[in-house]
């Protein structure tokens, strides 16, 4: 095999393969409900839900694929880190797509690790 056919080979198993989230510290985070791209109803989390929130996102932390789409929002946490940074969080059924300002990651959940998480944000789906 030649050195570009192997470096190419090198670079899309790279690509493909799973990442582990870093997960953000987060200020704050707001929970926006959207139905046909119009948002119904919005929250700002509490100090408790946001420790949920976190915690979710740290037992989940393996088996993330990076991502390029685009979505329609249905659940859209928007948060911002203690850095200032500021995070997308969108659930899509049981796909969860995890969005910061230079990286966008999603994954697939079972359903009953959707419904923790919805829960853990005072949502339903």
């Amino acid at each position: 095999m030649s050195h570009w056919r192997m470096l190419v080979a090198v670079l899309c198993c790279a690509l493909l393969a799973a990442c582990d989230l870093d997960a953000p510290k987060l200020a704050s985070a707001n929970v926006s409900i959207y139905q046909a791209g119009q948002s119904l109803h919005s929250w700002q989390l509490s100090r408790a839900q946001l420790a949920s929130l976190e915690g979710w996102l740290v037992d989940h932390r393996t088996g993330w694929n990076p991502d390029m789409a685009t979505y329609v929002p249905r659940v859209l946490i928007t948060g911002t880190g203690v850095d200032g940074s500021t995070w997308r969080i969108h659930i899509l059924g049981t796909l969860v797509v995890m969005a910061g300002s230079r990286t966008q990651l999603k994954q697939s959940f079972a359903r009953a690790e959707i419904d923790s998480l919805v829960t853990a944000i005072g949502a339903s789906q």
